[in-house]
């Protein structure tokens, strides 16, 4: 038999830096502005020792051990303008954002990403009474690649299944349009809705061939991908 052991210290620290303004014109219109910033810092130590039978000892194994460090600063402005007009509701926003990440091995050289997004926000919507309300709204988004999809470490522990990260992946941008509708009442909310989503720069999984017997799972920036449906949603309190 083989015995092994594994520390893992991990440590994540993350700080928040959030200003939020607000200027009501009236009870129905209203301005909001503000500054949403994030600093976060990842340092994963994955330590591997097998264990000597003929030395009766723990001995670190380096090729299967990994030091991983990641860097994350955030810094977005956004603002937000909602009125209404009778029986219209009317909402549109805008969100600037910085992005900074480092993504290394701790005996490896830095590997910097820089880049700069724009998300724009709007949604109308139409009061068929006063228990119903039909609403249309776009927004796009961005999901990010956690710290594990960009480590490139390659982990052995699953042979000849390896898996590894990608530290060059970007991030994934959504489109999304919704059309939805919603019932009020006494015995809860009842919302069907029906959606459309465009993706850029989709982030998924990649099996490529080392051999004839060993594969390599990673992670991959595709160019594009659509979905499309309906969900249904009740709430009741």
């Amino acid at each position: 038999p083989e015995w092994t052991r594994t520390l893992a210290p991990n440590i994540s620290g993350i700080n928040n830096l959030k200003i939020d303004y607000v200027y009501p014109f009236n009870d129905s219109t209203k301005l909001e502005a503000g500054f949403d910033g994030s600093m976060r810092a990842i340092d994963a130590d994955s330590r591997y020792y097998n264990y000597s039978f003929a030395n009766q000892m723990y001995i670190f194994n380096d090729t299967t051990s990994n030091h991983f460090l990641y860097n994350e600063d955030i810094g977005a402005l956004y603002v937000n303008y909602s009125t209404k007009i009778k029986k219209f509701g009317v909402s549109v926003g805008s969100r600037i954002e910085s992005a900074s990440t480092n993504a290394r091995e701790a005996d490896s050289s830095d590997n910097k990403n820089t880049y700069y997004s724009w998300f724009p926000t709007g949604a109308i919507s139409y009061k068929l009474s006063k228990v119903q309300e039909i609403q249309l709204t776009y927004s796009r988004r961005i999901n990010r690649p956690s710290f594990r999809d960009l480590n490139p470490f390659i982990d052995y522990s699953a042979y000849p299944n390896l898996r590894g990260g990608n530290p060059y992946l970007k991030p994934e941008y959504v489109n999304a349009l919704e059309l939805s509708y919603a019932w009020y009442s006494k015995a809860g909310t009842i919302m069907p809705t029906v959606f459309y989503r465009k993706i850029h720069d989709v982030i998924s999984r990649y099996r490529m061939n080392i051999n004839d017997s060993v594969y390599l799972m990673t992670m991959e920036n595709y160019a594009s991908a659509t979905s499309y449906g309906f969900e249904m949603i009740y709430t009741y309190k």
